[in-house]
């Protein structure tokens, strides 16, 4: 194949590819180092290669397979997207001629990732993403489509006893709940709910949000902890003078990002009310209503 560099990650590099048997062209995952042993790791990325060239959906980046080099250095090889979300939303006079993104337009694309999620969750067994960021979304070349690209984190459910504890942090931490920190427990779809949720105040503010440390020291000399929600309260607070305290998407992504897993809204709720924003260009919606159907 001939290939151009895109980018550079941690993880190895990104090529654009093209296949010297048709004009396709393709984006290839060069790994820099492979982890030892080499025959272990081969075969546990061949059985998760696998798995995602069987996910054919339109919001989620299609995985082609794999090629190796002459020294069997893997790249994996996938649906070539034109940028990341977080990119195309931080700096849009890359894209010369395209008007800034309407509140409509971003909550398409955010419909868009939540289709993904559903589809996911939908798998049997669950698959769940675990790194649900704004640089894991990608838009199509026509920059209307979102999808959800990189699973490197991603991990089956059991059905029954949910996932196995993570030995480690995964993911990226503005983004991960709670629950990621635990010791032991289980987990379901509502852990990338809550990743959504940080990505919707990314996208309706249109800033990376900060976080506030998870305790404080308050007047007496006690230390107290803050809720996610506090974590995020200066752009909280932006998206409700943007939009109003009661607008549907603040309830949405304040839902998402409650710090009890039960509490927050499945897959399948965040694509029935993000359609109905996109679809009636947002009238006053009682968010409640699809939280109980």
């Amino acid at each position: 194949m001939d290939w151009n560099y895109i980018w550079q990650g941690s993880f190895g590099t990104v090529l654009e590819m093209k296949s010297k048997h048709s004009e396709e062209v393709y984006a290839g995952k060069k790994y820099h180092d492979i982890p030892r042993p080499r025959q272990q790791f081969l075969k546990r990325l061949c059985g998760h290669l696998f798995i995602l060239c069987k996910i054919n959906h339109p919001n989620i980046v299609r995985t082609v397979g794999i090629t190796f080099d002459d020294d069997n250095s893997p790249t994996v090889l996938m649906e070539c997207m034109k940028t990341t979300f977080q990119d195309y939303i931080l700096d849009q006079k890359v894209f010369p001629g395209i008007p800034a993104l309407s509140l409509v337009q971003k909550t398409k694309l955010l419909c868009d990732v939540a289709n993904g999620l559903r589809y996911l969750h939908n798998c049997r067994p669950v698959i769940l993403h675990r790194d649900l960021t704004a640089t894991n979304v990608l838009l199509d070349s026509t920059l209307t489509v979102a999808k959800l690209s990189d699973f490197g984190n991603a991990r089956a459910l059991n059905l029954t006893y949910g996932c196995t504890p993570f030995t480690s942090q995964s993911g990226t931490e503005p983004y991960m709940p709670p629950e990621a920190l635990q010791v032991e427990g289980s987990f379901d779809g509502r852990f990338d709910v809550f990743s959504f949720g940080h990505l919707m105040l990314f996208t309706i503010t249109g800033e990376i949000p900060t976080l506030l440390g998870a305790t404080y020291v308050d007047e007496s000399g006690s230390i107290q902890g803050r809720s996610e929600l506090d974590r995020r309260r200066k752009h909280v607070i932006k998206c409700q003078k943007q939009l109003g305290h009661n607008h549907t998407l603040n309830l949405l992504m304040t839902g998402c990002l409650r710090n009890l897993p039960q509490k927050r809204p499945t897959a399948e709720v965040l694509v029935k009310t993000l359609e109905y924003v996109v679809s009636v260009k947002h009238r006053h919606y009682t968010f409640m209503s699809l939280l109980q159907s």
